[in-house]
């Protein structure tokens, strides 16, 4: 009998990846902002809130897609792996 069940360790395994991430997440969002901001700028562009806002929206998404691929392949495939071994 296992100490922890796949949930747990799951759990565990994507809190552990995320707080490992999170200063990632936050330069990657700083970068988009700053480089939307420049590309507005250089074309001569008044909408900065909208350049903005749509930079948070990519960040945020490609966050996202970054956690559920890391969720789903590499966490499922991890913890098969350990209770086949165990």
């Amino acid at each position: 009998m296992g100490a922890f069940t796949a949930e747990e360790k799951k759990s565990f395994r994507l809190k552990r990846h995320l707080k490992a991430r999170a200063f990632d997440y936050v330069l990657e969002l700083m970068k988009n902002l700053i480089l939307t901001e420049m590309v507005v700028w250089a074309c001569g562009g008044g909408r900065f809130l909208t350049g903005a806002v749509m930079a948070a929206g990519y960040t945020l998404g490609w966050a996202l897609y970054d956690i559920w691929h890391y969720k789903k392949e590499w966490l499922d495939l991890d913890i098969k792996g350990d209770e086949r071994d165990g």
